[in-house]
C-alpha cells in the first residue's frame, strides 16, 4: 500500500491512497472463510458451504468493508507519522476517486481531502482586556447576612401568628356551600407557610390568629400549584388540579424561625475556621465571599474577552469552501454547503476561535490529564453526595466508593468532555492572565448584567 500527500491549495492537502490485491487478499480470504464457517443455506449442512458459493454471495461485502478499514487505518498512521494538525477531519474526495468496480478491479486508489491548521502567530503581550470584579453592594450584603442568620437561628413556638415568615399546623377541611364540612371531603392535617400563600388578603387573614382559631378561605386562591396541593392536601396531582373549594384551616400550633443574633457565636458557626471577631469583620467575609462567588462569571467574560480579542487581531487563513462541506458532512443532512456559506462569519469566528486555543495549548504545553478528570470530579461533582465519616473505615469507605464512582462518571464520553473543557479554560485563564495586559476594575452586579446584556445584543 502507497499513501502520498499532495499540495491541494492553501492549507488544504489530497491524500492519495493506492491499495494492491496483496494488501488486502489476505484479510478477505481469512473473512470469506469465517463465513463459510458460520452460513447456513439450503441444501448444505451449517459450516460445509462451500467456500466458491460464500465469496460469490458475500465476496463484494468482505471487500468493500477490508478496503474501508485499510483507507482508514492508513490516514490515522498518516497524520501520526507526520505529525499532522489537522482542521476537521478528512472527507473522501469522490470526483477524484471515481466509480470503484468491486467485479473486476484488482487494485484501487482512493483520495481524501483535509484542512491543516494555519500557521498563526499569537502576540498575547499586545493584548488588553479588563478584569471585572463583581463588587457586592449594600442590599446583597444585608440579604446575604439575613440568610446566615436565619440558617443559624432557632425555631419558637409562639402563641400567635405575628409575621408571614410564621408557619402554622392544624387541620384542614372542605367545606360545602352553606359553610358546613363536607362529608367525605377534603381532610387533612398540614402546615402552611404563610409566605407562600398568593393572595395578600389570605396571608392576612392568617395574623394574630391563635391556636384552635379558625381561617376560612377559597383554596385555589390560596395555591395553585398542584404538586404542593396533591401534597398538602393527600390527594392524587389529577385530583388537586380539579380541586376549587371553600376550606377552613383550624390552628393546632406555630413555628417561628427566631434569626440568630449578630454576635460572635453566629460568626464562630458560620465560618469555624476564620476566627471572627467583630461585625466589621464579619461584613468583609460576607464581602469576600460574595466576590468568590461571581468570580467564575467574570472569569467566563475575561476569557471571552481574550478571545475576541485575538480573533480580530490574529491572521488565520482558513479553507473557507472546503470547512463548509465538512461542516454540511458533518450535520447529518441538516446544514447544507449553502447554509454555512450563508452563514460563514459565525462559523469562521468559531473555528478560528478553536485555532487559536489549539495553539496557545501548544506553545505553552497545557493539557488536561485523566488525573486532573478524575479529581475534579470527586472534588466538585461527587464529593457533596456522599456524606463525611466519622470512623477511618467510613472515611475510608467513602474515599473509595467517590474514586469508582469517578470513573464510572468519566466513561460517559460526553460528560468527560465537558469536564475537561471545564479544567481547560480554567488554566486557559490563568495563562491568559499572566500573558495578557490585564487591567482590574471593580463593577456592582448590577452594572455586570447590563454590560452582558449590552454585548448579547
Amino acid at each position: 500500500m502507497k499513501v502520498t500527500q499532495e499540495n491541494a491549495g492553501e492549507n488544504i492537502a489530497l491524500l492519495k491512497i493506492e491499495i494492491a490485491q496483496e494488501d488486502y487478499k489476505p484479510a478477505v480470504s481469512k473473512a470469506i472463510k469465517e463465513y463459510a464457517k458460520k452460513a447456513q443455506m439450503p441444501g448444505f449442512r451449517k459450516g460445509n458451504v462451500p467456500v466458491s458459493l460464500v465469496e460469490k454471495m458475500y465476496g463484494r461485502q468482505v471487500l468493500a468493508e477490508e478496503l474501508n478499514k485499510l483507507t482508514g487505518d492508513a490516514i490515522y498512521q498518516h497524520i501520526q507519522d507526520n505529525n499532522l494538525d489537522l482542521i476537521g477531519s478528512p472527507l473522501s474526495n469522490d470526483d477524484k476517486t471515481g466509480d470503484i468496480d468491486f467485479e473486476r478491479q484488482t487494485d484501487f486508489t482512493f483520495y481524501f481531502d483535509f484542512a491543516l491548521k494555519p500557521t498563526i502567530s499569537l502576540e498575547l503581550e499586545k493584548v488588553a482586556v479588563t478584569q471585572y470584579a463583581i463588587e457586592p453592594d449594600k442590599e446583597m450584603l444585608e440579604k446575604y447576612q439575613k440568610e446566615i442568620c436565619q440558617r443559624y437561628g432557632k425555631f419558637e413556638s409562639p402563641e400567635k401568628v405575628e409575621n408571614e415568615k410564621d408557619l402554622v399546623f392544624g387541620k384542614l377541611e372542605e367545606l360545602n356551600e352553606d359553610g358546613s364540612i363536607k362529608e367525605g371531603g377534603v381532610n387533612s392535617y398540614t402546615s402552611i407557610a404563610i409566605d407562600m400563600i398568593e393572595s395578600e388578603e389570605i396571608r392576612k387573614s392568617f395574623i394574630g390568629k391563635q391556636k384552635d382559631d379558625i381561617v376560612k378561605f377559597q383554596y385555589r386562591e390560596a395555591f395553585n400549584n398542584a404538586t404542593d396541593m396533591a401534597s398538602m392536601l393527600r390527594i392524587s396531582k389529577e385530583e388537586a388540579e380539579n380541586f376549587n373549594a371553600l376550606v377552613h384551616f383550624t390552628v393546632s400550633g406555630i413555628s417561628r424561625m427566631e434569626p440568630h443574633a449578630l454576635d460572635e457565636e453566629l460568626f464562630a458557626k458560620a465560618f469555624p475556621n476564620d476566627g471572627i471577631k467583630t461585625e466589621k469583620e464579619f461584613t468583609e467575609k460576607l464581602r469576600s465571599d460574595l466576590m468568590k462567588t461571581y468570580e467564575k462569571e467574570s472569569e467566563r467574560k475575561f476569557l471571552v474577552d481574550c478571545f475576541d480579542t485575538l480573533i480580530a487581531e490574529t491572521a488565520v487563513s482558513l479553507p473557507k469552501e472546503f470547512l463548509a462541506r465538512w461542516i454540511s458532512a458533518n450535520s447529518e443532512g441538516k446544514t447544507s454547503e449553502e447554509e454555512v456559506l450563508t452563514n460563514w462569519e459565525n462559523y469562521e469566528k468559531s473555528i478560528k476561535a478553536q485555532v487559536i486555543e489549539s495553539e496557545l495549548m501548544r506553545v505553552n504545553n497545557v493539557e488536561v490529564t485523566r488525573e486532573e478528570l478524575v479529581e475534579f470530579v470527586k472534588t466538585n461533582v461527587l464529593a457533596p453526595y456522599f456524606p463525611e465519616g466519622t470512623t477511618d473505615e467510613e472515611k475510608d469507605e467513602r474515599a473509595k466508593k467517590i474514586e469508582e464512582t469517578s470513573h464510572f462518571f468519566l466513561d460517559k464520553k460526553e460528560q468527560a468532555q465537558q469536564i475537561a473543557q471545564a479544567i481547560m479554560d480554567e488554566k486557559l485563564v490563568k495563562l491568559l492572565k499572566e500573558k495578557t495586559k490585564v487591567t482590574s476594575k471593580k463593577i456592582t452586579l448590577d452594572k455586570f448584567v447590563k454590560l452582558l446584556t449590552k454585548e448579547e445584543k
